[in-house]
């Protein structure tokens, strides 16, 4: 977690910053992205790494620094010249991928000064028209797609004229040196776009972009500037830039943004229900056996058994066995699994029928792994089962600090 901006919510973030990294990955992974940029790339990289496993990647990196202070992890640093091309080729029109979301973080440090019209004192305000998601020409004319807007607000281009996110006339500037969730989503049929910022949607969702509506192009998408790569360059970073093939919604764009700022909650609540049970772990072993990437629990860079050990041991600090989930392996158990009567019957089976060890089936093999352990009639592990994470003495003592600023705030 980085530590600019958002004020005291960089310190509530801090509380969770250990599992942020990993969380929010796995977030982001659950809605299956087609292409993901986490901007983890080492210093001088020639490519930009793709997160989502379909190979998009970005080359013809100019004038980026990796490895700087991002939302998530690292980020890329844009110095007002810079930009990448990507292995992204999708068509944002009706007749091409007809709904789309675009997801990005961004934190501008372009400023210009302005004259105040109330006052004529010149101030300090974000610089407009800074472009950095854009389409290349190609077939078709391509697009400054998300951007900010000549108002100094989130918006597009799409369509030939700005959309905003916020009415110009009502709301402030986007504030420099501050980082914000810009989601922008698209229904080419309707000719409708769908704006969100920090998880909310914007209040004049939908919106026809522009006078000609989604149009048709065919070219690569560009990073950090316009289409041409030689104008209308962002200043700043940007992090964790992900590409849909559908609209997100507002419940998973929230838990996107939730899953950033560390209180998302709880690793292995793949239901979202608040807390770890047993649906958690059967969806996990389901994820396992696909090999989806969204369920690399445990962070080593592979969907495995080791993610089921991981959830079962580490997080819910329980055993293999443990089917009634109530912290032990014992007798209670196994009435359990026997009364759903599919003990090597080569019936599918989940984690309360029985399947231990995350092959879909109820067989000798699971009691091999349930008494690898010798965790038998031996009590619950200390501590006890954990449905949610336990507060660590770093976040007691953070929240004691903040505690003490909320009261001398009074």
């Amino acid at each position: 977690m980085s530590c600019r901006a958002f004020g005291i919510s960089i310190v509530l973030s801090a509380i969770a910053s250990c599992s942020v990294f990993a969380d929010y990955e796995s977030t982001v992974l659950e809605d299956m992205p087609f292409a993901y940029f986490r901007f983890e790339d080492a210093a001088g990289a020639s490519e930009l790494a793709d997160s989502s496993g379909n190979g998009a990647s970005g080359y013809d990196i100019t004038d980026v620094e990796f490895q700087q202070d991002g939302i998530v992890g690292k980020a890329g640093e844009f110095l007002g010249s810079s930009s990448i091309v990507t292995d992204i080729d999708f068509d944002p029109s009706a007749d091409g991928l007809n709904q789309w979301t675009i997801e990005t973080w961004f934190y501008t440090t372009g400023v210009e000064e302005i004259e105040d019209p109330e006052t004529g004192d010149f101030i300090e305000v974000v610089r407009d028209q800074q472009v950095y998601i854009a389409q290349k020409d190609g077939g078709g004319l391509g697009r400054s797609n998300v951007l900010i807007s000549a108002q100094r607000q989130p918006g597009s281009f799409i369509g030939g004229n700005t959309t905003n996110a916020f009415d110009p006339a009502t709301s402030d500037f986007l504030q420099p040196e501050q980082w914000y969730h810009f989601v922008v989503a698209a229904n080419a049929d309707e000719d409708e776009l769908y704006f969100y910022v920090n998880g909310e949607p914007s209040e004049l969702n939908p919106q026809f972009p522009g006078n000609n509506g989604i149009e048709p192009a065919d070219g690569e998408w560009v990073i950090g500037s316009h289409k041409n790569q030689g104008a209308q360059f962002f200043e700043g970073l940007l992090d964790e830039i992900a590409f849909y093939d559908k609209i997100l919604s507002p419940e998973r764009i929230k838990a996107h943004y939730d899953a950033a700022m560390g209180v998302a909650g709880v690793p292995g609540d793949y239901n979202n229900n608040g807390q770890r049970d047993v649906a958690d772990l059967d969806l996990l072993t389901a994820g396992v056996a696909a090999g989806d990437a969204a369920f690399d629990l445990n962070g080593d860079g592979a969907t495995d058994n080791n993610d089921r050990l991981f959830w079962i041991n580490d997080l819910s600090n329980t055993w293999v066995g443990d089917s009634n989930f109530d912290g032990e392996f014992s007798s209670a158990d196994f009435v359990k699994v026997f009364t759903s009567a599919k003990y090597e019957t080569g019936a599918a089976a989940n984690w309360g029928e029985g399947d231990w060890n995350g092959d879909g089936l109820f067989s000798s093999s699971d009691f091999v792994q349930a008494f690898a352990a010798g965790s038998y009639e031996q009590g619950p592990r200390a501590g006890g089962l954990m449905v949610v994470p336990e507060p660590t003495s770093a976040a007691l003592s953070l929240l004691g600090l903040i505690s003490l600023f909320a009261w001398r705030r009074k």
